[in-house]
C-alpha cells in the first residue's frame, strides 16, 4: 500500500514538473516568436581561479546595437581583452509558421585581477536610442591553490638580454612531488591518470603565430608527435590526436577521438618542500626551442596547471586534492644592434656570416663587361643589407671602371653584381674586398674578406657611343703609354672602331624590320603574361592573408576561424561566381566544385583526392560553423595549410589565370 502511495505521489510530481517545463518552453517560444530584441549575458565557466580566464558572451537577439558594447566597469577586478563578434541566424517553425531571429554574440575574455565572488551587470545596450539591458551574472573566483604536492615554473634560457637570431628556449616545468618508498618504481603522474584524470597544463605561447618576428625550430605537430603518450601524461592545451585522415583536427560525436597525452622524460631532482626541507620530486619540462629575427620585447603568459593530485601524508590512505596554479608573466629583451659602434664598411647584416667574391671571366679586353658578385649566406638577417662601395679602393681605381650594384635574394643570403669594365691591358686583378657584419654570438662587429681574383685584360676596341669610358681609357692609356706614340695608337684604335661599328650598323639595318615585328609580338605576349602573374598574385595574397588569419582565430574564435578558411577557398575562384561570396550556401558550393571540375577529376587522379579533400573539409567545417559540436587537434593548421597549397596548385596548373576556370558559371 504505501508503494502504491508513493508512486501516486512520483506520477503527481513528475506530471507537475512537465506541466511546468512546457508552460516555460511555451513562453519562451512566445517571446522568441515575437521578434522583441532581447539580451543576455553568460561566463564560461561561471566559476574559475585567479589567474586562470573565462569567456564573457553577451547575446543581442533580433537587433543591431547602435554601437558595440564595453566592459569599462569590469575593469577594476579583471583584465578585459575584447575578442571578434560573431553573428548567427536561425530559422524555427511554430504552429506552421516560419520564425527566423538573428543573434549578435559580443565576445570577452575575462582574466581576474583577485580573488572573489562578482556580479557582472549588462553594458550598456542601445537599440534605435533605447537601450536593452541583460540580467546580471554572477561569477567566482578561488584562490590559487596553496601546496607543496605539486609546482609549476617558467623560465627562460639564456635568461638575460640577447640579440637578435640567438636561439633561446622557454621551458614550463612542473614539479610532482615523490610518493613514499613503496611506490618509488612508478611515475608519479602515472598514478595519478590512471586513478583520477590527466592534469590540464595550458601554456598560451607554444604556437608560432603567437609572435611576430619568431622562428620556432621546429613545428607544432611534430614538436606534440615527440611528446605523445598512450598510457598516461599531461592534457595540453586540450590538443587532440585524431586517426581519421579527413578530418583536418576536426573531432566529431559521430567520429572516434582517442585521449591525448603529452609527456616528456621525466628527471629525478631536489626541491624545498612546504617545511622547508630537500625532498624528491619528479620534473617534467615542456621546452620550446626559438630565435627572433628582429629587436623587440617578448612577453610570455602566464602558464597554469589544474587538476586533482595524490596526497601520500598518509601514506595508508592517499587522499586527492584539488589544484590549481599559475605562473608570474616572463620576458625576454631582444637587443638592438649597436650600430652606432659599426665600422665604416658595416653591410647592415648580422647573424653569422660568410662572403664569397667571384668573377664572370678572368680573361678580357679592355672595356669589355665583367660581372663581379659578392655573395652573403649564413645564418643571418639580410633585409638592411646595402651593397658595399669599393670604387675608390686601391687596385681597383684607375684599374676597373664599376657601376652601380644589382641586388638579389638567394636561398640563406643575398648577392650583389657589379659591372665592371677594364681600363688598361695587362695582368691586373681584383683586389681582396673588405666588410663587416655583427656577430650575434659574440656581440662584436666581425670583418669578412674575399680572396683577390687575378684577371688577365687584352688590347680591345670601344664603342665610341660610350664617350666616358673612351675617355677613362684613353687616360689611363696615356698615362702608361708616353709621348706622341701613345696618343697615335689611341687614335688608330678609334679609327679601326669606326669602320668596324660602319659595317655593324649595315647589317642591322637589314634585320631591323625583322627584329622590331619579333619584339613587338613579344612584349604584347609578354605585357599579357605579366598582366596575369599580377592577377593570379593578388588573388593568392589575399587568399593567403585571410587563411591565416583563420587559423590564428582557431583556438580563440572557432566560428570566425572556419569562417575565414572558408572564404579563403572561395576568394580563389571569386571571379567565377556571380554573386558575393557570402551569399553562398555550403550546398551551392559543393555544386560549383561538381560542375566546375567534374572533367578533370575523372582525368587525373591527384585533382580527384584533392578535390575530395577540399569537399570533405567543407563539409566538416559547415557542421562546425552550424551546431556539429567538436573539438581541435594539432593537425588543423598543417593539414588546411597544406589543402590549401595542393589546390592552389591544381587551379594553376589547368588555367593560367585564377579568376577565368570556365566559360559557364554556377547558376544562382
Amino acid at each position: 500500500m504505501q508503494n502504491a502511495r508513493n508512486f501516486c505521489y512520483l506520477a503527481l510530481l513528475t506530471s507537475s514538473l512537465t506541466a511546468a517545463a512546457l508552460l516555460a518552453l511555451t513562453s519562451n517560444l512566445a517571446l522568441a516568436a515575437s521578434g522583441e530584441p532581447q539580451a543576455s549575458l553568460r561566463v564560461e565557466p561561471p566559476e574559475f581561479y585567479e589567474g586562470e580566464s573565462a569567456l564573457l558572451v553577451l547575446s543581442v537577439t533580433n537587433a543591431r546595437p547602435d554601437k558595440s558594447p564595453v566592459l569599462e566597469e569590469l575593469e577594476k577586478d579583471f583584465v578585459v581583452e575584447t575578442l571578434t563578434s560573431s553573428t548567427q541566424s536561425s530559422v524555427r517553425i511554430i504552429n506552421g509558421s516560419r520564425e527566423e531571429s538573428r543573434t549578435i554574440d559580443y565576445r570577452f575574455r575575462l582574466t581576474p585581477k583577485h580573488a572573489g565572488t562578482f556580479t557582472i551587470n549588462s553594458p550598456e545596450i542601445i537599440v534605435e536610442g533605447k537601450p536593452l539591458n541583460a540580467s546580471p551574472v554572477t561569477v567566482t573566483v578561488r584562490e590559487q591553490t596553496t601546496t607543496d604536492l605539486v609546482a609549476i615554473e617558467v623560465v627562460a634560457n639564456p635568461s638575460e638580454s640577447i640579440y637578435p637570431l640567438v636561439p633561446f628556449d622557454v621551458s614550463v616545468n612542473v614539479f610532482i612531488k615523490a610518493y613514499p618508498e613503496k611506490y618509488k618504481e612508478y611515475d608519479p603522474l602515472a598514478l595519478i591518470v590512471h586513478n583520477l584524470s590527466a592534469p590540464q597544463l595550458s601554456v598560451p605561447w607554444l604556437e608560432s603565430t603567437m609572435f611576430e618576428d619568431v622562428v620556432v625550430a621546429e613545428p607544432l605537430d611534430d614538436w606534440l608527435g615527440a611528446l605523445s603518450s598512450n598510457d598516461y601524461g599531461f592534457a595540453l592545451n586540450n590538443y587532440r590526436l585524431s586517426g581519421n585522415v579527413f578530418d583536418f583536427g576536426l573531432s566529431f560525436f559521430d567520429e572516434p577521438v582517442r585521449k591525448s597525452f603529452f609527456l616528456p622524460k621525466p628527471q629525478e631532482v631536489e626541491r624545498k618542500d612546504a617545511s622547508g626541507a630537500n625532498v624528491k620530486y619528479w620534473k617534467y619540462s615542456f621546452t620550446r626551442k626559438m630565435r627572433a629575427t628582429t629587436p623587440s620585447k617578448l612577453s610570455f603568459a602566464p602558464a597554469t596547471l589544474k587538476g586533482a593530485f595524490l596526497d601520500f601524508t598518509d601514506s595508508d590512505n592517499p587522499v586527492s586534492r584539488s589544484v590549481f596554479l599559475s605562473t608570474p608573466p616572463i620576458e625576454i629583451q631582444i637587443k638592438n644592434i649597436p650600430e652606432e659602434d659599426a665600422p665604416d664598411d658595416y653591410l647592415g647584416v648580422y647573424g653569422k656570416i660568410s662572403q664569397k667574391a667571384t668573377l664572370s671571366s678572368q680573361e678580357a679586353s679592355v672595356g669589355d663587361a665583367l660581372t663581379l658578385s659578392l655573395e652573403y649566406t649564413g645564418y643571418g638577417s639580410f633585409t638592411t643589407a646595402t651593397a658595399p662601395d669599393f670604387s675608390d679602393q686601391e687596385g681597383i681605381k684607375g684599374v676597373f671602371r664599376v657601376y652601380p650594384a644589382s641586388e638579389r635574394s638567394i636561398d640563406s643570403g643575398v648577392v650583389f653584381d657589379y659591372k665592371l669594365r677594364p681600363l688598361k691591358e695587362g695582368s691586373v686583378s681584383i683586389p681582396a674586398i673588405r666588410t663587416s657584419f655583427f656577430n650575434v654570438e659574440t656581440g662584436q662587429f666581425e670583418p669578412m674578406i674575399s680572396e683577390a681574383i687575378p684577371v688577365r685584360v687584352s688590347e680591345g676596341v670601344l664603342s665610341e657611343d660610350d664617350d666616358e669610358l673612351n675617355k677613362d681609357v684613353a687616360e689611363t692609356t696615356i698615362r702608361h703609354e708616353s709621348g706622341p706614340a701613345g696618343e697615335e695608337t689611341i687614335l688608330k684604335r678609334q679609327r679601326q672602331f669606326k669602320r668596324f661599328v660602319a659595317v655593324v650598323l649595315s647589317i642591322v639595318a637589314a634585320a631591323s624590320a625583322l627584329v622590331l615585328l619579333f619584339f613587338v609580338g613579344r612584349s604584347a605576349l609578354r605585357a599579357n603574361a605579366q598582366r596575369i602573374a599580377s592577377s593570379n598574385r593578388r588573388i593568392l595574397e589575399s587568399a593567403r592573408k585571410t587563411l591565416n588569419s583563420g587559423l590564428t582565430k582557431l583556438d580563440i574564435e572557432p566560428y570566425e576561424g572556419f569562417s575565414q578558411i572558408r572564404l579563403a577557398f572561395l576568394q580563389l575562384v571569386a571571379k567565377r561566381l556571380p554573386r558575393s561570396l557570402d551569399s553562398y550556401t555550403d550546398a551551392e558550393i559543393q555544386d560549383f566544385l561538381e560542375h566546375e571540375f567534374a572533367k578533370d577529376a575523372s582525368k587525373e587522379p591527384k585533382f580527384k583526392e584533392t578535390l575530395e579533400k577540399l569537399k570533405e573539409f567543407l563539409l566538416q567545417s559547415e557542421k562546425f560553423r552550424f551546431g556539429g559540436k567538436s573539438s581541435l587537434d594539432v593537425n588543423i593548421r598543417s593539414d588546411v595549410t597544406s589543402l590549401f597549397d595542393g589546390w592552389t596548385e591544381i587551379l594553376l596548373s589547368r588555367t593560367r589565370k585564377l579568376s577565368h576556370l570556365s566559360r559557364d558559371p554556377v547558376k544562382k
